[in-house]
């Protein structure tokens, strides 16, 4: 593992580039950083936006020796430029997960910062191949000793084959973030405002259901939950009988908080419960409809 690592890491940030031509490989705001030892399929390889989540494109023809204890694999690393962000957190964390895939013995994601030298981590992060969403942190103890900011960000894709093949991937990320102690959640990246760099309320550790409101209401109220972690998410109105009305929320959410609208007009008055439950969490409140 050590010899991956320094490997991947003198690999990443010595390796030469290739011509600017082609470097077309890109996307809204993570552009792939192209090297002369990485032969891709540039028809494949692509990164793009795609319903809240960022799609990275990994395909290409393997090359032997210089990494992965003289194995096969691919290499790709795609970066973003950020504003100069005067803290690095303890902790960075990534939602990932695979669609497809060809060929692929093994995977792995590294990371790397910029401010005016290249710093590579000495973490790789194995990633399995599933299609579930996996959270995968890197702690930063290494990187304070050298930064104190960062102004480009990298993730580093490594592909490995068992023999000279053409291999690839998809991999769908989500919810880029630091986590502090001090800060609380930074959200690097949700991939819905690619641009945007906010730090999230410092309590964003547990799931919350709060009270609707309106409360009474008519016809219509609004529902306000919190996900600290994607998980898959269910939100059921009931009404005093315990009999199952409407499902507001029936799906797999990442971090943040979400409004949901309950509509009662096709209902009768009374009392309502609604009840949240994600994984372990189950949580329900009553609300009252008045016609």
């Amino acid at each position: 593992m050590k010899t991956l690592l320094v490997s991947l890491i003198l690999f990443v940030f010595f390796a030469p580039p290739v011509l600017s031509q082609d470097a077309g490989v890109q996307s809204e705001n993570w552009i792939y950083v192209p090297f002369s030892l990485t032969v891709l399929d540039t028809n494949n390889t692509f990164s793009s936006l795609l319903e809240g989540t960022q799609i990275f494109s990994i395909y290409g023809y393997t090359i032997p020796g210089t990494i992965y204890g003289g194995g096969w694999s691919v290499l790709t690393t795609w970066r973003k430029r950020f504003e100069d962000y005067p803290v690095i957190p303890d902790t960075f964390a990534v939602d990932l997960r695979v669609n497809a895939q060809t060929n692929l013995l093994d995977a792995r994601i590294g990371i790397a910062m910029q401010d005016s030298f290249y710093y590579g981590s000495d973490i790789s992060q194995p990633f399995v191949f599933n299609g579930e969403w996996q959270t995968l942190k890197f702690e930063t103890s290494l990187f304070k000793s050298f930064l104190n900011n960062f102004i480009k960000f990298y993730f580093v894709f490594l592909l490995v084959s068992e023999d000279s093949c053409y291999i690839g991937t998809v991999v769908e990320v989500d919810n880029f973030r630091g986590i502090d102690d001090t800060l609380g959640v930074i959200m690097y990246d949700d991939f819905d405002y690619p641009s945007l760099v906010t730090i999230i309320e410092q309590n964003l550790t547990d799931f919350v259901l709060e009270q609707n409101y309106p409360n009474p209401f008519n016809p219509s109220t609004t529902i306000r939950f919190t996900v600290p972690e994607r998980e898959r998410v269910s939100l059921v109105v009931f009404n005093f009988l315990g009999q199952e009305m409407q499902t507001l929320v029936s799906e797999e959410r990442g971090i943040g908080t979400y409004e949901v609208s309950f509509d009662a007009s096709e209902f009768p008055s009374g009392v309502y419960f609604y009840k949240l439950q994600a994984g372990s969490y189950v949580e329900t409140k009553k609300m009252v409809f008045l016609k």
